[in-house]
């Protein structure tokens, strides 16, 4: 199957290594690649470049030895040119029960004895990731995607700022008006900057 051309490799807001993997796939250097993919960084190189970028479901394919960014979001992502190519390779990637035995060990592990929530409604829903990628859907388009960081501390301290409005004083529509503090912690909304 011949890829879809001119390669594209002009995000910055992902990480290189999955732009670099996408463009390789892309560009007919290797048959598929793989990535990690956390809140897009597999997908998005992927559909720049015209090819399938493939988010298992979480614990489907073992993390081991990825260098997490965030340990529960974080899943080992496939590049390919066709839909069969990618689900070829998850068919050898994927761990049997693997889902399973992640889900118990989060459950009645670590979690459970530090007492902390397994989601926010507390039944491990897949409403849960909704609402994350909804976050850094935000966050990349109200924040990331209109400045251009001089560096690591300016995009942190920027981000930082932009999580706190997010929070404390951005009415949600899907909160009736309300921000997530107000919603969920009855904490009074920000005043907005005279």
């Amino acid at each position: 199957m011949k890829p879809t051309s001119p390669p594209c490799a002009r995000s910055s807001a992902v990480a290189a290594a999955a732009v670099a993997a996408a463009v390789a796939v892309a560009a007919g250097l290797v048959p598929l690649a793989l990535g990690t993919d956390t809140a897009g960084s597999g997908r998005v190189p992927a559909m720049l470049n015209n090819i399938v970028g493939l988010k298992p479901s979480l614990g489907l394919v073992s993390t081991a030895g990825v260098v997490p960014a965030c340990r529960t979001l974080d899943c080992v992502s496939v590049f390919a040119l066709s839909c069969a190519d990618a689900d070829a390779v998850l068919k050898v990637a994927a761990e049997p029960q693997a889902t399973t035995a992640i889900a118990k060990a989060f459950r009645f592990g670590v979690l459970t004895a530090a007492d902390v929530s397994i989601s926010m409604d507390g039944k491990g829903a897949w409403r849960d990731n909704v609402f994350v990628e909804r976050v850094w859907r935000s966050v990349k388009y109200e924040e990331v995607y209109l400045r251009a960081y001089e560096s690591v501390s300016e995009a942190r301290s920027s981000i930082d700022r932009y999580l706190v409005f997010y929070n404390q004083g951005r009415p949600h529509s899907s909160l009736d008006g309300r921000t997530p503090d107000e919603a969920y912690f009855n904490r009074p909304a920000l005043a907005a900057a005279a």
